[in-house]
């Protein structure tokens, strides 16, 4: 039987308390707006997502017909929503990059967007919470992240009011499966809700 050219797309999704993250950008918005940098939700979760993807290499692959190909480089495909909702840029080499170093690339980042391989869609400054939007061609994985909303939410000590967003994962079924996904959102999940160290 030959082998099927369409990439069969799967999701995982979990939630996250996006409050500590969103304690930390608020700390560094004037220090990254003394450089004329923006700091958003979406570019501080690209940077940890891009910072965990050595120790989940199949996200950053891709499928051919004769292998799945791991790849050394990360060019990262980016989109925010905006007025004129989703805005694209592609930042090379996003896995060598600090924070501000991610937003000064994306502030100037080229269009072309064919070389990424792995992709962010942030849906924060919007109103759609869950949303996965498939990976772009040639690529084995994209992360979504929703627009946080307050929750509330039963803790050790009581129900607090947090804000919960999505974090969603739509990957080539054929590269990954859902245990490798699973294992990445959820690290993932922890570092965001850890806060800084």
């Amino acid at each position: 039987m030959a082998r099927s050219t369409t990439m069969p797309v799967a999701t995982a999704t979990v939630e996250c308390d996006v409050g500590a993250a969103l304690g930390q950008i608020a700390a560094l918005r004037p220090d990254m707006a003394r450089l004329g940098l923006p700091l958003s939700l979406g570019a501080y979760v690209a940077a940890m997502a891009v910072a965990l993807l050595p120790a989940h290499p199949l996200l950053n692959a891709r499928w051919t017909t004769e292998a799945i190909v791991l790849r050394r480089r990360l060019h990262l495909a980016m989109a925010e929503w905006g007025p004129d909702g989703l805005r694209w840029a592609m930042v090379r080499d996003a896995g060598d990059l600090t924070l501000r170093g991610l937003a000064r690339a994306l502030a100037r980042a080229s269009l072309e967007l064919d070389e990424a391989t792995f992709s962010v869609i942030s849906l924060a400054g919007g109103l759609s919470w869950w949303s996965a939007p498939p990976p772009r061609p040639a690529t084995a994985a994209a992360l979504a992240v929703g627009a946080p909303r307050p929750q509330a939410v039963v803790g050790a000590t009581g129900i607090a009011v947090r804000p919960l967003a999505t974090l969603t994962v739509s990957y080539d079924a054929r590269v990954l499966d859902h245990h490798a996904v699973a294992a990445y959102l959820c690290e993932l999940r922890v570092r965001l809700e850890a806060g800084p160290r």
